[in-house]
């Protein structure tokens, strides 16, 4: 069933797709497009693991099916949890924090500010904010007033405010948990409803545990490393990715992971470190000489793909409909490592315009819920609830417990409304 709905995907609009080769042929011989690619091999990977909720994008379901065989569910749902929980702070932070407060809004949301702010890597703002919440959040509020007065602090160290159950390899955590508050405002004496993002973190911990416990140790790190949140350390050894943690995901090999983790650390230097190995990075290098050059990057994660599909055919033996799907995520991972560059030299514009090209051409099966989600987060940040909104619905379902990150936007989305009047644009 996998391989038919492989094949009614999309295809990309490959016109006026460059003649020559994007990167060297080697470059791509490990790729995980061209592993599959092999006759029979698609049909024994898929026949071993419950690739059909990956490709679904159901991680719930897949962290549950695939069990002590593989990691791959709870990495993703790791890596989902932690881009919703910097959403659901960012919506926090657009509708509470010290700039957007009102003389009407509950003195209880201090404490959520300040777990927000945890997420967001503001320990100023977090310890000003917490241990003065008040009646209701008191609890809470003092657990986390009391982790931040240690000498260190790790968002490991974030109190365990929710009871998720123990870790077990293919299981899933207690889903039966309120995060919410119902907070009366000052004057008016209306109810505002609230989520603390405090379970969302937990919720991405747990699933990382659970990953560990499923044999995900020796890849685990690098992985999660371009989804880690600010407090958290990305500078995670570059470590060989078995196709199980491939499959059906943005980075073609082992290298293209590497060279994006080592853009946050190295900045350009990770360019000349990896563009003899990495695809990414080889086209990246060739486009970024000074500035960024946004249509040649365009123009060559196109080319790339044409390239992938034609050895894709070759390996095969003759055309295949998966070829252009597995090729689509190439298209969007190209520009997400080009994104990550323009991060580490402060392009911002750019980085912003790779973005939400990689979002149009990651679609169908390539599109991926935690970029989704980043997308989002980052849109929160800019207080644009309408456009955080739309990319957070498609992908809800993703994994279990979400419907929490839809309380802060809808509180986010209220405050954006009030203030912008009835009829106009949010």
């Amino acid at each position: 069933m996998l391989l038919l709905a492989l094949s009614c995907t999309g295809a990309e609009d490959a016109e006026n797709t460059p003649a020559t080769e994007a990167v060297p042929s080697a470059l791509i011989e490990d790729s995980w497009m061209l592993q599959v690619a092999q006759p029979g091999k698609l049909d024994e990977v898929l026949a071993q693991k419950a690739w059909g909720e990956v490709f679904e994008r159901r991680y719930s379901g897949a962290a549950m099916t695939f069990g002590t065989e593989s990691a791959r569910g709870h990495a993703e749902a790791a890596a989902i949890y932690r881009q919703a929980a910097l959403l659901q702070a960012n919506a926090i932070l657009s509708t509470f924090a010290s700039d957007q407060r009102r003389d009407t809004d509950p003195a209880q949301v201090i404490y959520l500010v300040g777990v927000a702010s945890v997420i967001t890597g503001d320990l100023d703002t977090a310890k000003a904010s917490l241990g003065q919440g008040g009646e209701q959040v008191g609890d809470a509020d003092a657990a986390w007033a009391q982790v931040l007065t240690a000498e260190t602090f790790s968002l490991r160290d974030a109190p365990p405010l929710f009871s998720l159950g123990e870790v077990a390899a293919g299981g899933t955590p207690n889903a039966e948990l309120d995060p919410t508050y119902r907070l009366p405002e000052a004057e008016s004496g209306l109810v505002v409803e609230v989520a603390d993002p405090t379970l969302t973190l937990q919720l991405a911990f747990w699933h990382e545990d659970a990953a560990r416990a499923a044999g995900g140790e020796p890849w685990l790190d690098a992985w999660l490393a371009p989804w880690r949140l600010p407090l958290e350390s990305v500078d995670a050894e570059a470590t060989e990715q078995p196709l199980d943690a491939l499959f059906l995901g943005v980075w073609t090999g082992t290298a293209d992971l590497d060279f994006v983790n080592a853009l946050a650390t190295d900045g350009d230097a990770a360019l000349d470190a990896y563009a003899a190995t990495s695809p990414y990075a080889a086209i990246v290098k060739a486009c970024a000489a000074d500035e960024v050059d946004l249509d040649c990057l365009l123009d060559q994660s196109v080319a790339l793909g044409a390239q992938l599909e034609a050895a894709m055919e070759t390996a095969y033996g003759s055309q295949h409909a998966d070829h252009r799907t597995f090729a689509s995520f190439a298209r969007a991972g190209v520009l997400r490592a080009g994104a990550r560059l323009c991060d580490a030299r402060g392009e911002e514009r750019v980085a912003a315009i790779l973005r939400l090209n990689a979002r149009d051409r990651g679609t169908g099966p390539a599109t991926d819920p935690k970029f989704q989600l980043a997308l989002a987060a980052w849109d929160a940040s800019n207080r644009n609830a309408l456009r955080s909104t739309e990319l957070f619905h498609p992908n809800r379902a993703s994994v279990d417990g979400l419907d929490v990150v839809q309380v802060s936007l809808d509180t986010f989305s209220l405050r954006v409304g009030r203030e912008t009047g009835a009829g106009l644009p949010q």
